[in-house]
């Protein structure tokens, strides 16, 4: 069924990419949420952090999407993997050097999915330039399960590496940017702009999203409800960690198994 997917180098270098990306997510969504709480004690910051992880995507991703058009879409996956890698190395090395901050887990946090807004709607339309007609329907399908698979696995893991060692956790994480960034940037897949998109403002580009999105009733109520439905799980995943680690006594396994447990529903 799958075999000529995986017989397409591109397409499976970038679900590699994409898989690893996840992994590491899953880990990153973890640890992020458990260090936040365990070295503040603040269950108001670990909402203000998992705000921070949330803002970028509903008003930086829509802007971004028609910029992303005018560019090559290698590039911007590679390039946002390596300044998210880089980023985290920073983030990593004010841990191991006790110079971490509660203010930096805010900012930190919004950087990373600053730079994850941009990535996004590139990975989004450059998928079906590594895939013939044919395939898809398989590939895109594959690819979402896969990469849903991997971050369970990733939630499920960064409980067990954060309650061993936290930095550990944090380093694979951005190991996962710089693994991602390689595989896209050995893919070798012929780019072509769209001259009617590059040669129109940037301002009509996203003028018309925003009158496609609301004229398509269907689409308005499935993103609407998304949006309610991420808000509902901000909220319970921000008092997460407070409530497990203040309350239950409980170690960060126990939030890798409700984490995983949301994912997976």
């Amino acid at each position: 069924m799958y075999r000529t997917l995986f017989q397409n180098r591109n397409y499976v270098k970038l679900l590699s990419a994409n898989m690893i990306n996840r992994l590491g997510d899953g880990i990153d969504s973890i640890a992020f949420t458990w260090l936040t709480y365990a070295l503040t004690k603040n269950a108001s910051l670990s909402a203000i952090v998992f705000a921070a992880n949330v803002l970028p995507t509903v008003l930086f991703q829509p802007l971004a999407a028609p910029f992303v058009d005018r560019m090559q879409k290698q590039k911007v996956m590679v390039w946002s993997d390596l300044l998210r890698g880089l980023s985290l190395s920073g983030f990593l090395l004010l841990f191991l050097t006790d110079f971490l901050q509660p203010w930096m887990f805010v900012a930190f946090t919004f950087l990373f999915n600053s730079i994850e807004a941009f990535r996004i709607p590139a990975g989004v339309s450059y998928l079906p330039k590594v895939l013939a007609n044919e395939e898809l329907d398989e590939g895109i399908n594959f690819n979402q399960i896969s990469s849903q698979v991997c971050m369970i696995a990733g939630t499920a893991a960064g409980g067990v590496l954060v309650a061993i060692a936290p930095g550990l956790a944090i380093g694979l994480d951005l190991l996962s940017f710089f693994l991602s960034a390689c595989l896209i940037g050995a893919m070798k897949v012929e780019e072509h702009l769209d001259m009617a998109i590059t040669q129109t403002n940037y301002w009509e580009n996203l003028k018309g999203g925003v009158l496609y999105f609301c004229k398509n009733k269907l689409f308005l109520l499935f993103v609407s409800g998304a949006l309610l439905c991420n808000a509902l799980a901000t909220i319970l995943s921000s008092l997460s960690a407070a409530y497990i680690s203040g309350t239950l006594n409980k170690s960060s396994e126990y939030l890798a198994r409700a984490a995983g447990f949301f994912n997976s529903a």
